[in-house]
């Protein structure tokens, strides 16, 4: 139901009207570029035979967006992904949460100025430290997991309102890798916005693990 309301978000924006700027970057030129910094308040949980559900945790998100040509740009993010303790599962509690983060490279084209395709590499990193096991469906010790995903995704935004702009991110990975964010974008000067959205994160490493929650960012435009 989460990745169709996302896919949802993002095909909107793809079909609505033109949009002054905002986050994220859908348009690029040569020397212009973008910098986001935002909080992310996240859970995650694992599908094996626990099924465990790890405590919300803040933690930092980071992104670069750089045009390398007309309608052609470049991308790096970031994004941490450890969790509070887990759930108690057959009496035992109180058990550490994962630790983990993920790093995206991407290239980018924008088909319209209000959406961009874009093709690349997420690295995807869960450490259970001290007794998550990711893939044998216990408890146990040091028990961590990566994978090296090729993904494609598209990007989206349209305008609600004057400065008010609706986004959307969706990409399809390997290792079953799904990630999609929604949000909305204030502008309150040409270079500054504020934004809100929610994010979603699955992929398998060994288990399905997935990482959810809200985030809170600014974004700085800059280049002439």
């Amino acid at each position: 139901m989460q990745k169709k309301v996302l896919a949802a978000v993002v095909l909107a924006g793809l079909c609505l009207a033109s949009v002054a700027g905002a986050t994220p970057m859908t348009e690029f030129h040569k020397g212009k570029g973008q910098v986001s910094v935002s909080a992310w308040h996240h859970d995650a949980s694992i599908d094996n035979a626990l099924n465990p559900d790890f405590g919300s945790k803040w933690g930092f998100n980071g992104d670069v967006t750089y045009g390398v040509a007309e309608k052609w740009g470049v991308q790096y993010r970031y994004h941490n992904l450890s969790t509070g303790e887990a759930n108690a599962y057959y009496g035992i509690v109180n058990y550490s949460g994962l630790n983990g983060n993920e790093h995206e490279l991407n290239v980018l084209y924008s088909f319209d100025p209000n959406a961009a395709a874009y093709v690349g590499w997420h690295r995807i990193h869960a450490d259970g430290s001290a007794n998550v096991d990711l893939d044998d469906n216990h408890f146990t010790d040091n028990d961590s997991a990566t994978n090296n995903v090729a993904q494609i995704g598209v990007v989206a935004k349209t305008e609600l309102a004057k400065n008010l702009n609706l986004y959307g991110n969706f990409a399809l990975g390997t290792k079953s890798t799904v990630m999609g964010e929604a949000g909305l974008g204030y502008t309150f000067t040409p270079d500054w916005d504020v934004n809100v959205g929610y994010r979603y994160l699955k992929t398998d490493l060994g288990s399905t693990v997935k990482w959810k929650g809200f985030m809170l960012g600014v974004s700085y435009k800059f280049g002439k």
